[in-house]
């Protein structure tokens, strides 16, 4: 271990129960194939929801396996609001900055 920590995830204390209703996934998906998957490394995902502190996007893996992922205002490029620069089913590119496996939460960074 190299005595660095995590910086703190910017909706800590958020439930688990309040991501699985909002991202409209009834069950909850399984993130250990995300896990691996590097910082550097953008991803193609659809816009499934957008809203005030965030949009949620669906992302997937070359194998096919997906899940959902929240690109929080915390963690997104730019100034305007969420609202004004994506829509609904539009593809995004991404990258994941972090896998909350004990939440069932994967942040996003556009």
């Amino acid at each position: 271990e190299d005595g660095r920590s995590a910086p703190p995830s910017p909706l800590q204390g958020l439930s688990s129960d309040w991501f699985a209703s909002a991202s409209s996934s009834v069950e909850a998906p399984d993130l250990l194939p995300f896990e691996d998957i590097s910082r550097d490394t953008w991803l193609t995902g659809t816009v499934t929801r957008a809203a005030a502190f965030g949009v949620f996007v669906r992302i997937s893996r070359e194998d096919g396996t997906s899940a959902p992922g929240l690109v929080h205002v915390s963690l997104r490029d730019g100034s305007k609001k969420v609202e004004d620069e994506v829509s609904i089913g539009q593809e995004v590119q991404v990258r994941i900055e972090s896998v909350d496996t004990d939440r069932g939460i994967i942040f996003l960074n556009m």
